[in-house]
Order: C-alpha cells, then sequence, then structure tokens
C-alpha cells in the first residue's frame, strides 16, 4: 500500500505541471520533509512517528481538488500543495503479545494531503485548508516500518502490531484560519481557528502563535532571497474532539482487536509547542517539541520531536 500511494504521489507531481506550466498565481515552490518522532523526546509510545513529504508548485493551483480548497477575499494564493503522510501510533509498551486494555491500541494511517495557503498581508490573515484522501489501519504499513526500524537499529523488536486498529477510509477536510493581533520588529502575535471533519479526524481548536527574534513578516509570502533569520516560536491549542480514528477505530469497522470506547474518550485536550526556526535564502529549518495532555481517560500526557526542512527552488 505504501508502494502505490508513493507512485500516485510521484505520477500527480509529474502529471500536474505538464497541465498547467504557464500558470504562475501562486509564487511559491518549494519541496518539505517534515520527520516527527518520540525518540527525541526519550519515549517510545504514542505518537511514535510522522512523516510528510511535500511539493509545492503553481501548477497544482489546476488540480480539480483545489476547487474545493478555500481561499481568502482579495487575497493572495500563497501556495498549492501535494503530500504523502503517514502517522503510527503504539501503546505505552512494545515488548507483550497481548491487548494492553486502558492503554493506546496500536494504530497507524497513511493519505494523500491536497492543500491550498491563501493570504492577505494589509488584513494580516491567513486561511490553509486541506484535503486528505487515504486509508487507516495495517495498510499504512506502521507495522513494517517500526520493524524495519527497530531491526535496523537493533532496538527492542516491536511486539503486538496484530492488535492494531483494522483497515478503513481516510476522507478528512481541515481548514485553518490565523489572524494577526500585532507585530513588531522582532516580535509578533497571532491567534488561530481550526475545524477537521471526516473519518480520520473530527475536531475543533483555537489557539495562540507568539514568536521572537530575527523574522520576516508572518503574513507576506516566502521568496527566495531571504537574508538570515533566526527566531523563536511558542504556542498552544485547546481543542474539542469529536472523533479520532486512531483511539476508536475506523468509522465503518467494528471487528478491531481493541479501540478506546466513547465514553473514556478525552473530549478536550491542550497541546502546546515551542522551538526554534531558521531561514536563509531557500532553505528553512525548524524543530518544535511537542506537548499533549492526555487523549483518553487512562492516558498519560504525551511529547514529541518535530523537524522540517523546506527547499524553495
Amino acid at each position: 500500500m505504501l508502494r502505490q500511494f508513493l507512485f500516485l504521489f510521484l505520477f500527480s507531481t509529474v502529471l500536474a505541471p505538464a497541465r498547467a506550466q504557464q500558470d504562475s498565481v501562486a509564487p511559491v515552490k518549494a519541496f518539505r520533509f517534515t520527520y516527527e518522532n518520540d525518540f527525541f523526546t526519550a519515549t517510545d509510545y504514542y505518537f511514535t512517528q510522522g512523516v510528510r513529504i511535500e511539493i509545492v508548485l503553481p501548477a497544482f493551483r489546476k488540480n480539480p481538488v483545489s476547487r474545493l480548497l478555500l481561499s481568502l477575499h482579495g487575497g493572495l494564493d500563497e501556495e498549492f500543495g501535494l503530500s504523502v503522510n503517514q502517522q503510527c501510533f503504539t501503546p505505552t509498551s512494545i515488548r507483550e503479545d497481548v491487548i494492553l486494555f486502558g492503554d493506546r491500541p496500536f494504530a497507524g494511517a497513511i493519505f494523500i494531503g491536497f492543500h491550498r495557503i491563501s493570504v492577505h498581508p494589509s488584513k494580516m490573515l491567513r486561511i490553509t485548508s486541506e484535503l486528505d484522501l487515504g486509508g487507516v489501519g495495517p495498510c499504512s504499513s506502521c507495522r513494517e516500518t517500526q520493524e524495519s526500524i527497530h531491526t535496523w537499529l537493533d532496538n527492542v523488536y516491536p511486539h503486538g502490531w496484530q492488535f492494531q486498529v483494522q483497515n478503513g477510509p481516510v476522507l478528512n477536510y481541515t481548514a485553518k484560519l490565523e489572524k494577526g493581533f500585532f507585530a513588531r520588529d522582532h516580535v509578533d502575535l497571532s491567534g488561530h481557528g481550526t475545524a477537521a471533519a471526516g473519518t480520520l479526524y473530527s475536531n475543533l481548536a483555537a489557539g495562540m502563535l507568539f514568536r521572537a527574534g530575527w523574522m520576516r513578516n508572518y503574513f507576506t509570502v516566502p521568496d527566495a532571497k531571504t537574508k538570515l533569520r533566526f527566531w523563536f516560536t511558542g504556542g498552544g491549542e485547546i481543542r474539542a474532539v469529536g472523533w479520532n480514528a486512531t483511539l476508536q477505530g475506523p468509522v465503518f469497522s467494528k471487528n478491531n482487536p481493541y479501540t478506546i470506547a466513547n465514553d473514556d474518550l478525552r473530549r478536550l485536550v491542550l497541546q502546546g509547542r515551542g522551538g526554534l526556526e531558521l531561514s536563509f535564502r531557500k532553505l528553512h529549518v525548524q524543530y518544535f517539541h511537542y506537548y499533549l495532555t492526555p487523549e483518553f481517560r487512562t492516558g498519560l500526557k504525551h511529547s514529541w520531536g518535530h523537524c522540517r526542512i523546506s527547499l524553495l527552488f
């Protein structure tokens, strides 16, 4: 399944520019690689690994899916992108070949994402929307990924993946609206609201973002002429959870070995992040440390590291 998704990703990347090579509405062209792992925080449970590979091209504006994505009235189309995503989750122990009741279930998701970002610099507004299509369950290849990594690192061999949530479809739509409150030479503050609906995640969230250092204006379109900049980023949000298939299993599947019961789900969770970002010409690097409060009644708080490398071209 992973190979099929990678093939579709590469096929779409090559085909879309051929259909719309004259279109230059969106100025950003970029490649991004994001890697998330709780290894950075010396743990090995819950959200154990995430990978996101993105291609951003103006030509993706011609993708029919882009018509379903949002833009700001009077704003600028900052970017259109296509991504492949894998998210993997485990309980607190991978040493047992039994179901750990009261713990998080094994789960994985893999999907292709189509996103659009629209920005209105003078009003300090940005809207990001994304449509995700894929699957949750063994089709994600999370079992094979973790087994391969642990074997390569000569780490403890993971047991228990046979009890992961079963296969189901991923069809999700997410929209995030950001509004700047103030911006000075070396400090700015913005707020955001996010809504997600679908078979993987359904939730509402609101939060704040604070930055301090030597950085470009948050609501301008990035370019390849940026001089060296370095800044701190910190923020957090409160999230109201309606559905989480990695905890509750796929919407249309009732044969899961083990899931978290609806009554045990925490309907309000807090998530925070803090880290550093560096930008120089075509290169942008960021590292964040994420923190998440317990997602279910018997769950634990959790943290992980997030690293992203972006290259404009």
